[in-house]
């Protein structure tokens, strides 16, 4: 109970301050306040019961994180290596296509210079054909007539 008043004073105090000074003083007194107060003391076997069970949920909380961290950090780890892999696959492919683009291009380069200095030296002849038309035979279907009954 004595602690709950001291603690009300000093807020009340803190309540009261106006300037940055002032507050500096206040914070100084209540770490003298504070340093003299023995919170083992204070703490009931309630309460100090609750305090150790906090602090084991404590560790048992940090020591899931430094796993779940691992965990991710393996999980990255692997994804940047695959990536990386593909990243140089793609370059490889990449390369591989504009070299072989490259050569195609070289390749009907030539064949087009050569098929027009081909064009310049010889003449081209030209054939006419003539078509003659067919005709069909025309032949007549018979028909018969109905017979009046």
């Amino acid at each position: 109970m004595a602690t709950r008043k001291k603690l009300e004073d000093i807020k009340t105090d803190l309540m009261k301050v106006k300037d940055l000074e002032s507050l500096k003083k206040e914070f100084n007194k209540l770490k003298n306040e504070l340093s003299k107060i023995d919170f083992k003391k204070e703490l009931t076997t309630e309460t100090n019961r609750r305090l150790k069970q906090a602090e084991k949920s404590y560790a048992q909380m940090g020591k899931e994180i430094s796993k779940l961290q691992k965990q991710v950090d393996q999980e990255i780890e692997k994804t940047m290596t695959f990536l990386k892999k593909a990243k140089a696959e793609a370059q490889k492919s990449v390369k591989k296509v504009a070299q072989t683009a490259e050569a195609e291009r070289k390749r009907v380069a030539k064949e087009l210079k050569k098929a027009s200095s081909k064009k310049k030296t010889t003449k081209k002849k030209t054939t006419t054909t003539k078509k003659t038309a067919t005709k069909k035979k025309v032949t007549k279907k018979a028909t018969t007539r109905k017979k009046k009954a």
